[in-house]
């Protein structure tokens, strides 16, 4: 299970035995609260989820800050730390599904484009060209189901269709962060960030208890 402060806490001995969070490496709101959950976890210390606690966020965002946010405060920074550790969890965003669903949008954005290629070349198409498109969206749809109930139940169907699209565009530009994160690391772009999370995993912090950490539900951050 991954430490999300959005809503969260952690024992005051802990925290401080852990180093708190890594101001040098974030030194702005990131994924900072998760580089500690990977450091608590590696340690010993245990993470639970307390789905009784709901909290909601009220921001304001706009397209532009929200891409620019996901990009470069998110899946960047998350990248990194996941080539750093060396595993790719099964966990929030990274979850099998969701991973299939960027595939999956990517064949929804370029079947059009070979349909267009093969035009222009002569190709004759027979059949119903649209079936696999359809069928793309269908599987997305199948791999999403919980979150577009959730949507048609709380805003109705037609909000559902204005979600989409945007929904389509964070996995395109998701993907597109993920290459990039990979790039920098592979190019040691990111050397301060791999000799801290080697000095980190070295060292064996803290006491170990069943119940040092407690995360609740929601997206609060404070």
């Amino acid at each position: 299970m991954t430490f999300w402060s959005g809503c969260g806490a952690v024992r005051r001995e802990v925290f401080l035995a852990m180093g708190g969070f890594d101001e040098e490496q974030y030194p702005r709101p990131s994924i900072e609260d998760i580089e500690l959950g990977y450091r608590m976890t590696a340690a010993g210390h245990k993470i639970v989820l307390n789905k009784e606690i709901q909290v909601k966020h009220l921001k304001r965002w706009t397209l532009r800050g929200m891409v620019k946010s996901d990009v470069f405060d998110r899946a960047i920074p998350w990248t990194l730390l996941i080539l750093q550790d060396h595993r790719l969890p099964n966990d929030l965003n990274l979850r099998l599904s969701q991973r299939a669903s960027m595939v999956l949008a990517y064949v929804l954005l370029l079947y059009p484009v070979l349909l267009a290629i093969l035009s222009l070349l002569s190709v004759s198409l027979s059949g119903w060209v649209i079936g696999p498109w359809l069928l793309v969206i269908l599987l997305i749809g199948l791999l999403n189901r919980d979150l577009y109930t959730f949507f048609i139940g709380k805003r109705g169907t037609a909000f559902l269709f204005v979600a989409f699209p945007l929904h389509i565009l964070y996995y395109v530009y998701s993907g597109l962060a993920f290459v990039w994160g990979a790039a920098l690391y592979l190019l040691g772009k990111d050397k301060k960030g791999q000799s801290r999370r080697r000095a980190a995993d070295s060292k064996n912090v803290g006491p170990r208890s069943r119940n040092d950490v407690r995360e609740s539900h929601g997206t609060f951050r404070g």
